[in-house]
This record gives structure tokens, sequence and C-alpha cells, in this order.
């Protein structure tokens, strides 16, 4: 007797053994069975089979690798509305040097359409000394010049006396020279207050430029801050700032921006002024056209609330009229304008149902097909 039939009458000794019930349950299932099955004896093995086989596994594997991929990766939606945040505070991130004016000589200000002003912005802010290299220097004296320190002597005024007030710190007597419309270059260099205020500068080296940064909390409407040269005072409802005419020349505003961002970090999102460096061979005011997009980033576990912008930049000379007037301010002007829309980012990952469900269907789909090409290429090569 040949093995295959030896495998056939063992396999029926096996049955008569079982017991009924056991063979009726059996039967039943059988009958279910969507995939019936076909025996070894009746298979039948081609050359052109075993190309679609191996070229279809190759295939299953490509195509998983890259539903693998897909399903490891984020997958970004974009999406435009109507900005309805207008109410919210605008917060602006920026570090900035300035390599040829120094930290003393430097004035942050900032206005906005609605009227709101505020000049000579210490809250937030720091500053440090660079030297000739472009390297800090003097980092304990940082934003020194500009705190108040008071005296228990009632200071004098110089003239500028405002109902007997004392002038005690430099900020005050500044101040009481600004309300007079009066410049107040004079009294930074040469009185009492503004000079014991000033740190000792026979342990500090000499500073070349400043690096500026920090934190400003504005008003959401369009507006603009800048870095500028001498002291910012308000005069005939004009802003303008005091420095010796001498000095103007000198206040070259050549800059680095190393960070200038609206709101919290955004992930995956450059901002276009990071890293920029800008080289001015002549006395000029420097301004940066900022059109800011509200933009809310969503992810997995949390939303974000930010800006986004596109900047271009003009420079514009700095000339000086014959009666000592200068057509503009030297410094780094940043102007900005909001739109009234938002950019709304969606981050979202393949859910790991989805992601079986897509592997299925390769699998499925390329199976299906290569038995389709398989039985075309069998019945073609019969005929």
């Amino acid at each position: 007797m040949d093995p295959v039939s030896e495998i056939r009458q063992r396999r029926r000794e096996e049955d008569d053994t079982e017991t009924v019930p056991k063979r009726s349950l059996t039967k039943r299932l059988e009958k279910l069975d969507f995939y019936p099955k076909i025996g070894d004896d009746y298979v039948i093995k081609t050359e052109s089979g075993g190309y679609v086989s191996v070229i279809s596994s190759i295939l299953m594997i490509i195509l998983f690798i890259s539903e693998l991929i897909s399903f490891m990766s984020v997958r970004r939606e974009e999406r435009i509305t109507i900005d309805h945040t207008l109410s919210e505070k605008l917060q602006i991130n920026f570090n900035v040097s300035l390599f040829e004016i120094p930290c003393d000589k430097a004035s942050i200000d900032l206005m906005d359409i609605s009227g709101q002003q505020q000049m000579g912005v210490i809250s937030r802010i720091v500053k440090i000394d660079l030297d000739e290299a472009n390297k800090p220097v003097n980092a304990a004296f940082s934003s020194v010049l500009e705190e108040d320190k008071l005296d228990k002597n009632c200071g004098s005024c110089f003239g500028a006396d405002v109902s007997n007030k004392c002038c005690n710190s430099c900020s005050e007597l500044r101040n009481a020279y600004l309300k007079r419309g009066w410049d107040t270059w004079f009294i930074d260099y040469y009185a009492p207050q503004c000079r014991k205020d000033q740190p000792d500068r026979s342990s500090r080296v000499p500073a070349k430029g400043c690096m500026v940064w920090g934190v400003l909390e504005v008003n959401k409407v369009s507006g603009n801050f800048h870095i500028a040269a001498g002291h910012a005072q308000n005069r005939d409802s004009r802003h303008v700032h005091s420095f010796s005419p001498s000095q103007i020349f000198s206040f070259n505003v050549t800059h680095h921006i190393e960070k200038l961002s609206f709101g919290d970090f955004i992930p995956g999102t450059p901002n276009p002024l990071d890293s920029h460096d800008m080289v001015a061979a002549e006395l000029v005011s420097h301004n940066y056209y900022l059109k800011i997009v509200p933009t809310v980033y969503t992810n997995a576990t949390s939303q974000v609330l930010s800006n986004q912008y596109s900047v271009y930049e003009v420079s514009r000379p700095v000339q000086m009229s014959a009666f000592g007037q200068i057509t503009s301010l030297p410094g780094v002007f940043f102007v900005y304008d909001i739109t009234p829309f938002m950019h709304s980012i969606s981050e979202r990952h393949m859910s790991l149902a989805h992601f079986l469900v897509r592997i299925c269907a390769v699998i499925g789909g390329v199976a299906a097909i290569a038995k389709l090409l398989d039985t075309i290429m069998y019945y073609r090569a019969k005929v």
C-alpha cells in the first residue's frame, strides 16, 4: 500500500473511533466553513505562481513598512477661521543685540493705535553690555542704569520743580524735566542724581554695544515697539528722543535678532526673524513691518494660543537739517499689524484601530490581486 493510501486509511479509522455526538457537531461546523480545503493530492504548483508569491510578499512588506511609518508620523491639518480673541493681550518675546549703541544710550518704547504709550520700559527687560568683540560684559551691572535709588535728602529738580517736589533719583529728575517738555540729555550727564545712580565705571569694561532681551505685554491691536538711541519723552503730544546732537552719528544700528516671537512657541513653526542680522553702512532708521496672524496649535495633549508673522524690512537714512533737526530716529523699529483671521493647526496621529484596518486591507488586497494574477497566468498557460 502506498503512503497516501495509508494516511487516508488511518484518518478513516480515527473518525470511526469518535463519539457520535462529537461527530455530529463536527459535521455541523464543517457545513459552516466558508473556506473549503483542497487536499495536497489535488494542489498544482507552477513556476509562475512562485514568481507571483515572491513579488506579492515583497509588495506586502513594502506596504506594511509604509503604513507603519504613516502610523508613527504626525499629520497636520490647517484651516482659517475668524479670530475671536481680540480681548487677549499680545506677548512679545525678543532678544536683540545692538553692536554700536551702549545700554545707557538705548531706550525701549512701545505704543499702539489705541493711544497707549510706554516709554523707557524696564519691567521684565534685561540689558547686558557688549564689548568690542560683541561678547557680554559687566553682567552684574545690567539694567542698573534704569533703577531708581532714593536719597534720604530732598534733591533739587534744577528748575523743573513741581509743587516743591523732591527729585532724589535720576528717574524723578528726568520725569520732572519731561513734564516741562525740556531735554534731559544734559541732566543725564551732569546732574548728581544721575551720576550717582550710575554704577562705578572704574570696575567696568568699556561697553560698545548692548544686548536687550525680555518680554512685553501689549494690547492686541496694531502698534509698534522700538529700541532707539536717547531717552524717550512725550513733547507736545509727540513721541521724541533726546540726546546730544554731537552723538547722533555714533548711533549705528547694526544689530542681530536672536529671537522675535509673539506668544508661546509653536512646534515645527520657525519665526522669520530668528537669528537675523542687519548691517548698517550709514546712519539709518531700520523698520520691520510685521503682519501677525493669531494661531491656535492643538495636539493630542495640549492647546497653545500663539501667533505667527510675516515680515519685510525697510531702512531710511537719517539726515540732519541745518537747524539740527533729524528726519528720522536712529533705532530698530518693529511695526506690527494683526489680522482678523486665526490660523488653526491640528496635529493628529493615526489610531491603532485605523492602523490595523489599513494593514488588513493591504495584506488582503495584495493577496486577492496575486491570486487573480496567478489564476489568469495558469489558465493562459493551459491554452
